[in-house]
């Protein structure tokens, strides 16, 4: 009894406006409460407008028991201020014609039937309130995450960003879409934010247009159709953006990364459509150091053909 009438006097003492969810997830947090050692009863938002969410915290003790719990009285419309009035009083008795004597017993009626109402509702309104503190504890250590190295996985799901890419790549690329709108279409901040995001020196050269040659189309005639195949040469001119990425040399990654379903392969993919449109031809060229680029055939070494098996 002691302990909560001390909880309840810090509570009352406080200067600030403060929710609570907040005050009752700190104090089970602390292990100076248990979930089933409070209860919250709204009174209304009447008085909201000038006081704080926490009208009043005081100790109490269930009827016909000894144990003690932490009862708060908060400014918020409970179910019954919500609900119609003639749901909870009867108003078929109203009349003009009513001396104050009726008055009087009508007004006390009605606030014994709102004592009582609030009464029946006081169990479903703690459920309630109990779920709100689940969520308080939710954004608590989500928003103790988004200050640590690693981001949540909430955030994994959201951007579609795989578990297997490196957890210090995905944290970056997190902490920065939400300034993509700045990024884009400025080729010099993209090149920093690759770099950055990539752990590599990358170079993007942008052109708006590319020629392009298909010797497989060539037309017979007699064969061909005017309209359709019958063009003259085999090659034409493509007027859209065409960006090259040139990456490395390569210092902190592999070069199998980059190939397949690499896992680096997979997140320059990924940010390729977060910072480039989608008629944008992207062109990537993965560059090796001098010493990778030497052909050496041994056990723990791989060889790609064209990158380092060459004349």
């Amino acid at each position: 009894m002691k302990h909560f009438e001390n909880i309840a006097k810090q509570i009352n003492s406080l200067p600030y406006d403060i929710r609570a969810e907040v005050i009752i997830n700190n104090l089970l947090e602390n292990n100076d409460l248990q979930s089933d050692n409070f209860i919250v009863e709204k009174d209304g938002q009447f008085s909201r407008a000038y006081r704080y969410d926490v009208l009043d915290a005081e100790s109490g003790n269930y009827s016909f028991g000894s144990e003690a719990f932490l009862k708060l009285v908060l400014s918020r419309d409970s179910i019954y201020d919500m609900l119609p009035e003639n749901i909870v009083h009867d108003i078929s008795n109203h009349t003009a014609e009513n001396n104050v004597d009726i008055m009087i017993q009508e007004y006390r009626i009605k606030k014994q039937d709102q004592k009582n109402s609030r009464l029946f509702f006081q169990p479903f309104e703690n459920e309630i309130f109990s779920y709100g503190i689940r969520i308080e504890n939710f954004e608590q250590d989500l928003f103790c995450q988004l200050h640590s190295s690693n981001s949540p996985e909430l955030f994994y799901e959201l951007w579609g960003i795989r578990k297997d890419v490196p957890p210090e790549m995905a944290s970056r690329l997190i902490r920065i879409l939400p300034f993509a709108y700045k990024i884009v279409g400025n080729t010099a901040v993209t090149c920093r934010v690759f770099s950055l995001l990539m752990e590599e020196e990358v170079r993007i050269s942008r052109k708006s247009w590319k020629k392009y040659y298909d010797d497989m189309q060539n037309s017979c005639l007699g064969s061909c159709k005017l309209g359709l195949d019958m063009v003259s040469g085999n090659n034409y001119d493509h007027y859209t953006d065409h960006i090259n990425l040139s990456i490395g040399p390569l210092k902190n990654g592999l070069f199998s990364d980059y190939l397949n379903e690499g896992k680096r392969k997979w997140f320059l993919d990924l940010l390729c459509s977060y910072f480039f449109s989608a008629e944008t031809e992207i062109e990537i060229t993965i560059l090796l150091s001098k010493q990778e680029e030497d052909f050496d055939l041994n056990v723990t070494k791989d060889t790609v053909l064209g990158y380092n098996t060459r004349i």
